[in-house]
């Protein structure tokens, strides 16, 4: 009998360290499963994007450059670096030293020509390919700014942003996107260089805004938070 009890209670204590092993197990299961989420949950907070904001500052996409054919004489110089010429309009006119040529005159060829700069002045000799003058279209404005490294993960091609104008005054904003952005290894602007795109259409229906159509003028750009996204 002795025996009997004693085999029953070693199978009774064997039995109770199985079930208890096997629930050890499943609670090691659980916690691994709830670890998984809480990680997951992490990583998911983690790729929500911060708001990121930059001063950026107005300019002109492209310049058109105006250079002298051949060497000569500046004879007329009707413009001056801020003019804006709407309508064609005699901008120079260079006399050739060489008789046999023909005297070089330009003229604008649409509205909306800003001369961003002028290089020579009426009476000036010229040489041939010296540079004359600088154009631009008025609308052909963009914003350019820098942001640093950190703050580079909501950028694509594309991605919307509001461009505050007049930040240290009374702002009020106008729609963009981003259409370029470039990585800076050296120089004093170490991170990314970002070129904005804005909503001139609506620009020119505000009084407001209008004053600001021209280059240099500083704007906030704030890049809003959404899905993150990597350069």
């Amino acid at each position: 009998m002795k025996k009997q009890a004693c085999s029953k209670a070693r199978f009774c204590i064997f039995n109770f360290y199985r079930v208890i092993l096997t629930m050890l197990k499943r609670v090691l299961l659980l916690l691994t499963i709830l670890l998984s989420c809480f990680i997951v949950t992490v990583m998911a907070k983690s790729s929500i994007e911060k708001p990121v904001s930059f001063i950026a500052v107005s300019g002109y996409k492209k310049h058109h450059l105006l250079v002298a054919k051949f060497d000569g004489i500046v004879n007329k110089m009707n413009i001056h670096a801020g003019q804006v010429i709407d309508g064609t309009q005699l901008m120079f006119s260079i006399f050739p030293l060489d008789p046999t040529l023909t005297v070089q005159q330009e003229f604008t060829l649409s509205h909306n020509t800003l001369v961003a700069k002028t290089y020579v002045r009426q009476g000036d000799k010229v040489a041939r390919y010296q540079k004359i003058a600088k154009l631009a279209n008025k609308l052909d404005l963009f914003m350019v700014g820098h942001i640093h490294r950190q703050d580079t993960a909501p950028l694509f091609i594309g991605k919307p942003v509001t461009v505050s104008l007049d930040p240290d005054g009374t702002p009020f904003a106008i729609k963009g996107k981003v259409i370029a952005f470039e990585h800076s290894e050296s120089g004093p602007n170490i991170g990314v260089r970002v070129e904005i795109d804005f909503d001139i259409t609506n620009c020119l229906k505000d009084s407001r805004c209008v004053n600001f159509l021209k280059p240099g003028v500083l704007a906030k750009v704030s890049i809003d938070a959404g899905a993150k996204t990597t350069l």
